[in-house]
This record gives structure tokens, C-alpha cells and sequence, in this order.
């Protein structure tokens, strides 16, 4: 009698904690992608929101084009995404660099068209660099923290976020920035 030994291998599974969901860090060209298609989806909304402001004159409605403006916010969007992708993939030296470039920018004497241009550079690589920064000094934070005490801080902290973020809600619209006409326009507040 014949008996056939039978031992499944390379069956598919349920697959457990997150393993399967990526083969390793993505591909200079995924990063590439990525920041391209943030950019390109950043260019589609901002179209009508910052390239075309409309002005009563009168005797109608004018546009006034503001492409520069987006062309600027796109490209600032594109770096952005781009520092953001190294620096998840651990990729902290050129992350870092890339974030004081933006950063050295935004704060430069460099002739942009609005101040908001200026503050949104500067603050993009700034974001980058604190991005870039965050392991490192998470690492160095939790090395003598206890378990508990962590996880309690953590949630002390979102609290106190959220408590910020809604007493910056509540005030906001009484300050000189917050009670121009263009703060409280239907396309800010998207």
C-alpha cells in the first residue's frame, strides 16, 4: 500500500502585524511618485482657491491670477512630501538637509510675492526637521520612562493639544488677523 505523505507548504495565510504590507523601504522612484502626486492633487485644489481670486468692480466680477503664488505653494508641497518620505524611510540626512534648505528659504531675503509665502517655506522645513529630529529624540526620551508612565504621559499630552487647539478656535476670530474679511471667506475655512 501507497501512502503519500502530504505536507502543505507555501499555503496562503492570514497574514499578522502589518507583516506583507511592504517589502522593505520604498524605491527612490515610489518617493519620487509620491511627492509628484501630492503636488499634482495640491495643484487641484488650490486652482480655485489661491490661482483665482475674484474682485467686485463695479460693474462685475474680475479675476485676479495669483499663479505665481501656487506655483511657489506646489513646489514648497512637492519638497515637502519629498523630506517627509526620507525621513520615514530613516533617511535622515538628506531629510535633514532638505529641511534646512526650505527652511533657509523661507527665511531668506528672497523676493516672494506674499509674507504667508515666506512663513509657509520657513515652517515646511521646519516640519521636516522636526520629523527628521522626532525618533531620535523619542528614543533618547523613552530609554529611562517606564511603560506607564509613557503611555500616561501620552494621553496627558493629547489632552492638552486638544485643549489648545480649542482655546486657539475660541480666540482667533477676536484678534486683528481673525476679524478680516478674507480669514472667515468660505474657501479658508475648506
Amino acid at each position: 500500500m501507497l501512502v503519500l505523505i502530504f505536507r502543505p507548504t507555501g499555503l496562503p495565510r492570514q497574514a499578522g502585524d502589518r507583516e506583507g504590507l511592504s517589502d522593505g523601504p520604498p524605491s527612490a522612484n515610489t518617493i519620487w511618485k509620491d511627492a509628484g502626486l501630492t503636488a499634482l492633487v495640491a495643484a487641484g485644489l488650490g486652482i480655485f482657491i489661491v490661482g483665482f481670486r475674484t474682485y467686485d468692480i463695479g460693474k462685475g466680477l474680475t479675476f485676479d491670477y495669483q499663479f505665481v503664488d501656487l506655483g511657489i505653494a506646489i513646489v514648497t508641497i512637492f519638497f515637502g512630501r519629498l523630506g517627509l518620505s526620507l525621513a520615514a524611510d530613516g533617511l535622515a540626512w538628506p531629510a535633514l538637509a532638505l529641511g534646512a534648505v526650505l527652511g533657509a528659504i523661507g527665511a531668506s531675503p528672497l523676493k516672494l510675492p506674499s509674507t504667508f509665502l515666506h512663513w509657509f517655506v520657513t515652517l515646511a522645513g521646519l516640519l521636516i526637521v522636526l520629523r527628521t529630529i522626532w525618533p531620535w529624540a523619542n528614543h533618547w526620551a523613552r530609554r529611562g520612562a517606564p511603560l506607564a508612565a509613557r503611555r500616561a504621559g501620552r494621553a496627558s499630552h493629547r489632552q492638552m493639544f486638544g485643549a489648545a487647539l480649542l482655546v486657539a478656535a475660541v480666540i482667533f476670530p477676536m484678534t486683528p488677523s481673525g476679524t478680516r474679511r478674507r480669514w472667515t471667506s468660505p474657501a479658508f475655512l475648506i
